[in-house]
C-alpha cells in the first residue's frame, strides 16, 4: 500500500503481509500500529506522537526521502528485520527507543541519532555504520559493529551489557560521560564486550 496523498490525521495501521509506504502528506499516528514493512519517503512527513510501531516479524524499517519523521515517545520495534534511517532526510529521535529482537542490521547515519536503544535477548544484530544512540542503550542480545565504524552507545546516557549480552566486532564502541551514573554503568557477570577499539570518555571539567 502506498499512501501518496495528504492522509487525516490520526492513522492506525495493521498489517499482515507486504510494504507500507507513505511518499507525501501528513500522518500522525493516533494509536499504536503494527505494520508489516515500512517505508516513510518521498516527502512525506510522519509523527508517531506518543505511539508504538510493532513491526511483524521479517519487516523491515526504512526512513528517507525528502520529508521528515518524527519517532515521538513511543518504542519502535523490529523482530527479524532491518532498521535503516540513513537517508536524506529530517529525523526527529524525541524520547523513543528503538528495540531490536531476532536477526538483522541497523543502518544510520551522521545527523540520524536514536534516542534509546535495546538489542533484545538472543538477538543478533549488526551495524556496519556509523551510529549515535544518545539515550540508554542496552544490550542483553548480540550487537556487531562493522569493520572501521564507530558506534557511540550510551552517549552522555547509560550503556548496560546484560548477563547474555555481547558487544562484539571490528569497529569502534564509544560511551561517553558526563557525570556520575553515566556511561557503562552495568556490566553483568556473562556479559561480553570484544570490539576491536573501546573508548569510555569523560570531558573534562
Amino acid at each position: 500500500i502506498d499512501f501518496g496523498g495528504q492522509q487525516p490525521e490520526d492513522f492506525v495501521i495493521s498489517k499482515s503481509a507486504g510494504i507500507l509506504t507513505f511518499s507525501a502528506g501528513t500522518f500522525v499516528a493516533g494509536a499504536d500500529s503494527t505494520p508489516y514493512s515500512f517505508v516513510c519517503g518521498g516527502s512525506a512527513d510522519v509523527d508517531l506522537v506518543t505511539y508504538n510501531m510493532a513491526l511483524a516479524d521479517g519487516g523491515d524499517f526504512t526512513a528517507s526521502g525528502s520529508g521528515t519523521f518524527d519517532c515521538g515517545t513511543g518504542t519502535i520495534s523490529l523482530t527479524n528485520g532491518d532498521f535503516d534511517n540513513s537517508g536524506q532526510f529530517t529525523w526527529t529521535r524525541g524520547t523513543s527507543t528503538l528495540s531490536m529482537a531476532g536477526t538483522g542490521t541497523l543502518t544510520s547515519a551522521s545527523g540520524k541519532g536514536l534516542n534509546a536503544l535495546t538489542i533484545e535477548a538472543g538477538a543478533s544484530i549488526t551495524c556496519a555504520t556509523y551510529l549515535l544512540a544518545l539515550g540508554a542503550a542496552t544490550i542483553n542480545g548480540t550487537h556487531s559493529v562493522g569493520a572501521g565504524q564507530k558506534n557511540y552507545l550510551g552517549y552522555f546516557s547509560t550503556l548496560s551489557i546484560g548477563a547474555v549480552g555481547k558487544l562484539t566486532g571490528d569497529g569502534t564502541a564509544i560511551v561517553n560521560t558526563s557525570g556520575a551514573n553515566q556511561g557503562l554503568v552495568s556490566f553483568a557477570s556473562g556479559g561480553v564486550i570484544d570490539v576491536a577499539v573501546l573508548e569510555i570518555n569523560r570531558p573534562s571539567i
